[in-house]
């Protein structure tokens, strides 16, 4: 732009067609699935301006947009246009088949879906030198959203055989299931700071989203396990949002010794947030009303928050069902986001020309992890049933073999993830 100022642009398209996707050895032609991606592409765009010899500025922004469907074949629909056809899939009378005798899937695809994502990211940073410092401050801004929608050929898949014997006819609802980022930020300052024969790497990153929330406010879970008794409505994934003290601070060090450019130690250390996802909280929320009609072995009423059932009497506990274990997420207790300390140390020392021998230590502490437990008692039952107990105060009883819990905890879980000692000569000829 400017002998000071320049643009740089990345643009990359793509765009796929698959005429038989998913086809395997038990998934025929006529039950394999058309991928087309309408929409697929990565764009950069920076902007860096040299304000002086000491000064730097750079911004961009990033854009990933994909759109990709799975589709049936036409035979199933009766159209040839490439496009996901709601209309035309729910007028369809083509279904898909399975064998579970030789788990063979037959006449149409079983995963019908039109699949959207689109992901913008916004940065910029400043670098300053002087002296003995090299300085760079800046930070990250993500937004997005994601969207699935499967619908399904008159409502049914699969029809279920067993070497050729009727079996089942399962009903699907259409699902158009959106999720995206709100707010996911990053923020940073580093300085490289050179002192003789000491260089310091010095820096701090924050990172921070926002606690997610469900548009239609239709999240509900258990408050507390020690006294409720039923869901109960909750505007949060969390009661707190457990990203608000996500500093990282991070430091390296190189020091030459003896200033014969022959020894050499670097030693490292950093804090490193893995911030909570989708991926860690919505298998537990799936199966909470009025996501999931079915909990804990007995019917859920759709209309009201439902109670969980009374614990069976254990007499006539071999005649009921056995009950589906009841996953949750543990509203209250997710205060932390987990995080893995990681730091080494390393002396290299030149023993003869081409010969270098390295020492180090690397080591990695995890803290505040992910994990499950069982917060409501069982004991065991007559012919090695699993039953619940009631608690002291007459509180939650969840009938069911587990109730699992994702809980990053207080610091009450800390373990150690691994070390390792390394002796390695390395020899160079020249």
């Amino acid at each position: 732009a400017t002998s000071k100022d320049k643009i740089a642009t990345y643009h990359d398209e793509q765009g796929k067609y698959r005429n038989h996707w998913g086809i395997a050895s038990n998934v025929p032609p006529d039950a394999s699935a058309i991928q087309v991606e309408p929409t697929d592409f990565v764009h950069v765009t920076k902007w860096t301006r040299t304000q002086s010899n000491r000064l730097l500025f750079d911004f961009g922004v990033s854009i990933f947009d994909v759109e990709y469907t799975e589709l049936y074949q036409p035979e199933v629909t009766g159209t040839t246009a490439k496009v996901f056809d709601i209309d035309a899939i729910r007028k369809s009378t083509v279904y898909n088949v399975l064998d579970q005798s030789t788990n063979q899937n037959a006449s149409a695809w079983n995963s019908p879906a039109d699949h959207f994502s689109l992901v913008r990211t916004f940065g910029g940073a400043v670098s300053y030198v002087t002296g003995t410092h090299s300085m760079r401050f800046g930070g990250a801004l993500t937004n997005g959203n994601r969207r699935n929608v499967i619908v399904y050929t008159g409502d049914v898949a699969p029809i279920t055989f067993n070497a050729g014997a009727p079996v089942s006819v399962t009903l699907r609802l259409p699902r158009d299931q959106r999720e995206g980022i709100k707010r996911d930020l990053g923020l940073f300052a580093q300085d490289k700071w050179s002192l003789g024969r000491v260089t310091l790497n010095l820096g701090v990153r924050y990172s921070w989203m926002s606690n997610p929330v469900d548009n239609h406010n239709q999240l509900y879970n258990i408050v507390n396990f020690a006294t409720d008794t039923n869901f109960s409505k909750v505007p949060n994934i969390m009661a707190k949002n457990p990203s608000k003290m996500n500093f990282d601070p991070r430091i390296g060090l190189a020091y030459d010794p003896f200033a014969d450019h022959k020894t050499s130690i670097r030693a490292g250390f950093g804090m490193f947030h893995q911030l909570i996802t989708p991926a860690d909280y919505t298998p537990a929320y799936w199966n909470h009303p009025p996501w999931s009609s079915f909990q804990a072995g007995l019917q859920i009423n759709p209309a009201a928050a439902p109670t969980f059932p009374a614990v069976p009497d254990v007499n006539t506990l071999a005649t009921l069902p056995i009950p589906t274990s009841s996953p949750a997420w543990d509203y209250q207790s997710v205060v932390k986001t987990p995080y893995n300390m990681q730091y080494n140390i390393t002396i290299q020392r030149e023993m003869l020309k081409g010969t270098i021998l390295s020492v180090g230590y690397v080591g990695s502490h995890g803290v505040s992890q992910l994990t499950q437990t069982e917060l409501n008692k069982v004991a065991l039952g007559p012919n090695g049933l699993t039953v619940n107990t009631t608690n002291g105060n007459g509180g939650m009883n969840v009938a069911g073999t587990a109730v699992q819990l994702w809980n990053a905890g207080n610091g009450r879980l800390n373990p150690k993830l691994g070390s390792f000692v390394g002796f390695i000569p390395t020899t160079t000829t020249r």
